[in-house]
């Protein structure tokens, strides 16, 4: 194995052992959370390793591109001072640009200003790794069950008994046992957010946690005797801040509760029966990964062959042209099989990382987030560069930037994630334009692949014709590949748009009500409506399908209905007669 790629893997080895390591293992100075400890001990091992080998690649990346600075061992002492009997340390003994640039890194964290930037980069990926995906999407679940919960039932009898047994107990009967009352928002809220409190400590949590969750405990007790209060004339004070407390912290509480939840039930079927048990009336999403199954599939297998017609393409425009290079021709078996890997590794690993990062940021950021593109172009690039390490006997300059030509890639996937496209026709019209925006990056690209070469290589012409072969090459190569992927991701987003799409529009509602079920009065949490149905939430075993019932929106008359299916606390309704003036009212 090569002396410098012996250098380089130990070098980077001891320095995330003895510094990234350690480090990520530091929540920031500036960390807004209520966590304290180490962040080890609350993300999944798996997790963990794979954050902090993704803070330790944003450095390696950094390395590649100070390693290509000439003569770097220069700017050496300016870091490290002087060594003994007044001579500076001798660089030399790592043998190697990509060593030196990582030691000069690690040693600049100890700059204000470079610290207070690793800090954020590196609080932003814990916070990422702190709430894995499944925690997120419960919290979001748990988020929106609040408002389904039945404080009269069992399991929260104890808390609202409590409540009541207080001077106000005549005002919070009548806030909980009439949903329409103006306090029952505030009422409702501060007894789940009591209630999650004892759920969080049913599942051993933390110290910390456990001195955070009485401090709330404290104040949602204070809340609650502000609460019958506020509709009093003499009282000046505004529930609006109330509401917007109470919202802010039960949407923390059920972020911890997500959390624990998510690392007590690995199962995600276990998960949320545990949670409907417990009274929240959730149900597991769909999952959406499979729909991304088919695309990568065909993106992953068909993109071998567009590598390889569009390097032997372009391997005979060489010839053809007269393109400087190597002595012999271009188009040879060797070079056809090199370009076809090198280049379709590099294309995979960057729509790959598009996808990835879409996915993972997504909740977070929002869809296709400048973040997004930019930790995937980041690594996507990275990884390019690592297969050119190892692929190459040495490390040439040029290839850093064929590692930012195939990086660009994943911002064009994720371009093309979720797009809402309504024809074939607008499909194609956005394939194109895309193609062409990645094509023209191409020709930018493969014109500084080709004068870095010039520049470095002896049998290396640079004429005004090899800077337009280099061109045309780019400009192929980025814009058929580019329209290949954009399309294929695009044309399954619409094809699945059209599947999903519902007969009927639907209006979310998002509000607690009683249904009538056999002459009796059931609660139940309308999640949303259409003309001809309803989305429901309910809270007793006794409804099955086939059932009639009969709900009321606002001041509408009575609508009836017979339930559909039953899927866990979900049970969809379909009404008699389509009602519009219903879904209106909604």
């Amino acid at each position: 194995m090569d002396q410098q790629l012996i250098t380089n893997l130990v070098v980077v080895g001891l320095v995330y052992l003895l510094v990234f390591l350690p480090r990520f293992n530091q929540w920031p100075a500036d960390y807004g959370g209520s966590f304290s400890g180490r962040p080890s001990g609350y993300i999944n091992d798996l997790t963990f390793l794979f954050f902090s080998l993704t803070y330790l690649a944003t450095f390696i990346f950094l390395g590649f591109a100070l390693s290509q600075i000439p003569n770097i061992q220069q700017y050496f002492p300016l870091i490290f001072g002087p060594g003994g009997q007044g001579q500076p340390i001798d660089p030399t003994i790592l043998n190697s640009n990509f060593a030196i640039a990582v030691v000069m890194l690690v040693t600049a964290l100890s700059i204000p200003i470079v610290d207070r930037a690793d800090s954020r980069w590196r609080g932003y990926l814990l916070n990422l790794a702190r709430i894995p995906r499944e925690a997120l999407a419960l919290r979001a679940a748990i988020i929106d069950s609040i408002d389904g919960l039945d404080h009269s039932r069992i399991y929260t009898s104890n808390l609202s008994g409590d409540v009541r047994q207080t001077e106000q107990a005549a005002f919070w009967d009548r806030c909980l046992n009439e949903p329409d009352t103006d306090a029952n928002e505030l009422a409702t809220r501060t007894l789940s957010g009591l209630y999650i409190i004892e759920q969080i400590r049913d599942l051993s949590p933390k110290s910390q946690d456990l001195e955070y969750l009485a401090n709330q405990e404290k104040r949602f007790k204070e809340i609650a005797t502000i609460i019958p209060t506020l509709g009093n004339s003499g009282n000046e004070l505004s529930p609006a801040p109330y509401r917007d407390e109470l919202d802010m912290e039960l949407a923390r509480l059920a972020e911890i509760y997500a959390c624990y939840t998510v690392k007590k039930q690995p199962n995600a079927t276990q998960r949320y029966r545990a949670l409907n048990e417990a009274g929240f009336p959730v149900s597991r999403p769909k999952e959406q990964n499979g729909k991304l199954i088919m695309p990568v599939l065909l993106t992953g297998s068909v993109l071998l062959a567009c590598c390889a017609v569009v390097t032997m393409l372009g391997l005979v425009l060489f010839d053809v042209t007269g393109f400087p290079g190597p002595p012999g021709r271009w188009f040879t078996m060797e070079r056809i099989y090199d370009w076809t890997s090198g280049s379709w590794f590099s294309f995979v690993m960057a729509f790959g990382f598009g996808i990835f990062f879409n996915e993972i940021l997504e909740p977070t950021l929002g869809r296709r987030s400048l973040m997004a593109y930019l930790l995937a172009f980041v690594f996507s690039t990275l990884s390019a560069c690592a297969f050119f390490l190892f692929a190459r006997e040495t490390f040439q300059p040029h290839y850093l930037w064929l590692a930012i030509n195939f990086g660009l890639l994943s911002a064009v996937t994720i371009a093309t994630l979720k797009r809402t496209v309504s024809d074939q026709s607008e499909v194609l019209r956005l394939s194109m334009r895309l193609a062409v925006y990645y094509g023209l990056a191409s020709v930018i690209f493969s014109v500084l692949v080709h004068l870095h070469a010039g520049v470095h290589a002896e049998e290396w012409t640079i004429t005004p014709g090899s800077i337009a072969t280099a061109a045309v090459f780019g400009l192929f190569r980025g814009a058929v590949i580019g329209f290949f992927v954009a399309y294929v991701f695009i044309e399954f987003g619409r094809v699945q748009q059209n599947s999903d799409r519902r007969r009927a529009e639907r209006t979310h509602v998002g509000r607690r009500l009683k249904v009538a079920l056999r002459d009796a009065q059931i609660p139940a949490y309308l999640k949303n409506l259409s003309d001809d149905g309803a989305l429901l939430k309910v809270f007793s075993r006794s409804v099955s399908v086939g059932d009639e019932i009969s709900l009321t929106v606002g001041s509408q008359r009575p609508q009836t209905g017979s339930i559909q299916w039953i899927e866990g606390n979900l049970a969809g309704v379909r009404f008699e007669h389509d009602h519009h003036s219903l879904s209106r009212a909604a």
